[in-house]
């Protein structure tokens, strides 16, 4: 059904065979009836989960609202764990039983063949992938440093101030205790429900509606980033969800993306923890940007590392 494609041809726009049924507009598993569904699902199971954060706030003698206030600054050790304790669930729910329940209607049992889950990774193809995602870091720095001096409108400012303070929150992690629920929430969960949602689920089928593996990526990787209304880092955000699209594509194995994505979010709660307020941190008043030498090498690593995992999956 898929085409592998070289990382040369990468910006080229490659028709590839489709399903049948992926012709016929009423056809049941047509992709924008799959789209929908999956909507739906992220809509309701995303209700569904708010309704259980509520009550777990209600639980703690508080409420959803007054805990995701953008005015407040300050968390003590107990508010932490309850922030994350409710991103956890809302983010359970709106991701990974989403994407599950909307696929189940449509694939039934087969659920773990159709988000390429039923064969375990070669190990030469996880180290590339992980290779190749930490590859991007240098270059996701600078495109966040560029994007971080446009002009946004105050509406986008005040929502990114809002997002910050409460990632700020779950980064404070003052025992290992606090260390382990972090990166429970900030990166194993994240990992797995966003790529079993956008990998998984829009690119696969919007794959199947463009007919081109390439339009697909972009287009998911655009959704990716827009749906965590954080503008300051859109693009830098853009980039990730491209190369984790890429290394879909390439191996054909959900299990490589989340573990990348795991390891880019992971990377950062580590340095976060172990450094503390000298961990690296960008400033949208620097005067100067990034190191560029660093980053052009990061930039031809980027490529080779994307060459090598391509071809791993011809050479087992």
């Amino acid at each position: 059904m898929y085409r592998q494609t070289d990382i040369l041809g990468i910006f080229a726009l490659k028709k590839m065979e489709t399903p049948p049924s992926s012709h016929r507009p009423f056809a049941p598993d047509h992709p924008m009836y799959v789209i929908f569904a999956l909507l739906a699902a992220v809509l309701v199971c995303g209700l569904i989960g708010r309704l259980l954060a509520e009550a777990v706030a209600m639980s703690a003698g508080t409420s959803l609202e007054a805990w995701l206030s953008p005015e407040k600054t300050t968390w003590n050790a107990s508010e932490r764990l309850g922030l994350r304790a409710l991103n956890l669930v809302i983010h359970l729910f709106t991701f990974t039983i989403a994407s599950i329940v909307a696929i189940r209607l449509f694939y039934g049992r087969s659920v773990w063949s159709y988000f390429k889950l039923d064969l375990p990774p070669r190990v030469a193809s996880a180290g590339y992938s992980i290779l190749f995602v930490v590859a991007s870091f240098p270059l996701a720095q600078l495109i966040y440093w560029l994007n971080r001096r446009l002009p946004l409108p105050q509406w986008m400012k005040s929502s990114e101030d809002a997002q910050n303070s409460m990632i700020e929150a779950m980064l404070q992690m003052d025992n290992p205790l606090e260390f382990a629920l972090t990166l429970l929430t900030v990166a194993v969960v994240p990992a797995l429900g966003e790529e079993l949602l956008f990998r998984g689920v829009l690119q696969q089928q919007l794959t199947r509606w463009t007919r081109t593996e390439q339009a697909a990526i972009w287009i998911t990787a655009f959704i990716f980033s827009a749906i965590h209304l954080q503008f300051e880092g859109f693009f830098a955000r853009f980039l990730l969800g491209a190369v984790l699209g890429y290394v879909f594509l390439w191996t054909r194995n959900l299990w490589l993306p989340i573990l990348a994505h795991f390891v880019f979010n992971g990377l950062q709660v580590v340095a976060k923890y172990a450094l503390g307020d000298e961990a690296v941190s960008l400033d949208a008043e620097q005067s100067s940007p990034p190191n560029l030498l660093f980053g052009v090498a990061a930039l031809l690593l980027l490529f080779l590392a994307g060459r090598w995992l391509a071809s791993s999956q011809d050479n087992p």
